[in-house]
């Protein structure tokens, strides 16, 4: 099973992160950083993990650093129905579901991306925008996937 996941993956430009290990998720961000920089498209779920229950589950900070540090647009997206689909556990996938997706507008956070320039990537403040911009992400996403 594993190696065909990890085929699968190779083959779809999928970037690996172990979320347990500090020094790959650093790896995996800077990975996306250099993909993106390279005109690259990433699709980031910025969960962090599959969904357990099906319900949206709270943003981790991964999207909003590489956004603070490339300046690329963030197209904000809903899906609903995977997890009927495809619930952990599942080996197999279920058939005849229907998966439905609602695309928001790009956020550009230009406010924040100007003060993180004058700030250390360590201090509460940098944590603070951080935490703002993933906040209003995961609004986003809340409300995109109420409205499917």
């Amino acid at each position: 099973m594993a190696f065909g996941r990890n085929l699968l993956y190779f083959v779809a430009g999928v970037i690996p992160v172990n979320r347990k290990d500090k020094n790959s998720k650093k790896k995996a961000v800077e990975k996306a950083i250099t993909a993106l920089k390279r005109g690259k498209i990433l699709v980031i779920y910025p969960e962090g993990t599959r969904s357990r229950t099906g319900e949206i589950q709270k943003g981790k900070f991964g999207t909003a650093k590489i956004f603070l540090k490339t300046g690329t647009p963030i197209l904000p997206v809903a899906i609903k129905g995977t997890f009927k689909i495809f619930p952990p556990g599942k080996v197999f996938p279920g058939i005849k579901k229907i998966v439905k997706v609602n695309i928001g507008k790009p956020f550009y956070f230009k406010e924040e991306l100007e003060k993180a320039k004058n700030l250390n990537c360590d201090s509460e403040d940098y944590k603070n925008l951080l935490q703002q911009i993933t906040d209003k992400i995961m609004e986003e996403i809340s409300h995109l996937y109420k409205e499917i």
